[in-house]
């Protein structure tokens, strides 16, 4: 699996190189009598997801707190209570750097008042993380809000369209985004090893 060498048109997953290949979209992707663009669906994230948010403040972080505890930086804190019991995506609502998370969790958790908690899904939620993974940062590029501090409003991430194959469909793309993510963990992770033993 590779990454898309050239830019995907702005929300249309169906022209993706990479999502193309996974689900069998178009002639020559190996796909035989897969699906056509046509089979996607284009859908408004607020149709698809409940939004909530966090209510505390970031400092609400504890050493050895129970439960994560999810805020905009890219890194997950702990904490010892929980708001939420979901699976979910979570979004960071603005970003010192202009870099928005986005992290699948399933379970208890907790939340900055700045994130945005996405759950009660009807499409698969892997999916969804994935898709956002990909056009997100693209769409809040042109439409975030320039202040002290980057941030998205809501209206932004309600009203993002994305394209969605059938459910069957989505679930085989997601596995094997997954795969793929944990396959450069592993590289990532035994490479710097590697350099660690030669350098120390």
């Amino acid at each position: 699996l590779t990454r898309c060498r050239t830019p995907c048109p702005k929300h249309c997953a169906a022209n993706c190189p990479v999502l193309r290949r996974l689900s069998g979209v178009g002639a020559g992707c190996g796909g035989g009598g897969g699906m056509s663009a046509d089979d996607w669906q284009s859908v408004r994230l607020g149709d698809v997801a409940s939004f909530k948010t966090g209510k505390l403040d970031s400092n609400a972080a504890e050493e050895r707190g129970r439960y994560p505890f999810f805020t905009c930086s890219p890194n997950t804190f702990a904490i010892n209570s929980f708001a939420f019991d979901t699976e979910a995506v979570i979004l960071a609502g603005n970003n010192a750097n202009g870099v928005f998370s986005c992290k699948r969790y399933s379970g208890k958790f907790n939340a900055y008042q700045r994130t945005y908690v996405l759950d009660n899904f009807s499409q698969n939620t892997l999916f969804i993380k994935y898709f956002l993974d990909e056009f997100l940062y693209k769409r809040i590029n042109s439409e975030k809000k320039d202040g002290n501090t980057p941030y998205i409003v809501i209206g932004v991430l309600l009203e993002m369209k994305l394209l969605f194959p059938i459910l069957s469909e989505q679930e085989k793309i997601s596995i094997l985004l997954f795969k793929k993510a944990l396959f450069w963990t592993m590289f990532h992770n035994k490479s710097l090893f590697f350099l660690l033993s030669v350098y120390n």
